[in-house]
């Protein structure tokens, strides 16, 4: 895998054609959705990046990871973010990069290359143990600070969008700190302009 192009954050996959044909975007979508399972995406969220069909992803989990791949619940509380000021950190990062990924790339690429940039961004937080060839791809989810799934509940959910009495549709916000200048997470109500680490 390419790690970033240029100024761009861009994953093309070794066999991947930047031609747009269908035939072409379709295996794009199977190689995408294959990549997401790798980096710890569960078949539910594969499938609802790519619209490949449940039946699909758990196969491909299956034959990719010699097991099926995980049940229960998605992710729905917005404060797990903020429990830490490790995740606190790691939000900031990974929402800045989506926003980045989602400005360029189709729907069902953006958060697999988001994701991507900031598993390998993120590699020094686990034991080096936790990967083979490329720090994106981790043996569990737990490898990771923010796992697939949970990534992509938080970029799904923020947005910076006000509603018409100009509050806003989101109760996570992005601040940059005022002492170190790295973008951190918190919740509307905070007033803090420094980050965890700072404080």
């Amino acid at each position: 895998m390419d790690a970033l192009v240029g100024s761009e954050l861009n994953v093309f996959k070794p066999g991947m054609r930047r031609q747009s044909d269908a035939r072409t975007t379709e295996r794009n979508v199977y190689e995408w959705a294959e990549m997401m399972i790798l980096m710890g995406g569960r078949s539910c969220v594969v499938s609802k990046l790519t619209k490949l069909s449940d039946a699909e992803v758990r196969s491909m989990y299956q034959r990719l990871l010699g097991r099926p791949s995980p049940s229960g619940q998605q992710p729905t509380d917005i404060k797990w973010y903020l429990k830490s000021p490790l995740l606190r950190l790691h939000s900031g990062l990974l929402v800045t990069i989506y926003s980045q990924c989602a400005a360029s790339l189709p729907p069902h690429a953006a958060f697999a290359n988001a994701f991507y940039h900031y598993a390998r961004a993120t590699a020094a937080t686990c034991d080096r143990q936790a990967w083979d060839e490329d720090p994106a791809f981790r043996n569990s989810e737990k490898d990771y600070v923010i796992p697939f799934s949970r990534g992509y509940f938080l970029t799904s959910y923020y947005t910076d969008a006000l509603d018409r009495h100009g509050a806003r549709l989101c109760e996570l916000q992005m601040r940059r700190c005022k002492r170190c200048q790295a973008i951190f997470m918190t919740h509307v109500s905070e007033a803090s302009c420094l980050c965890p680490n700072c404080e």
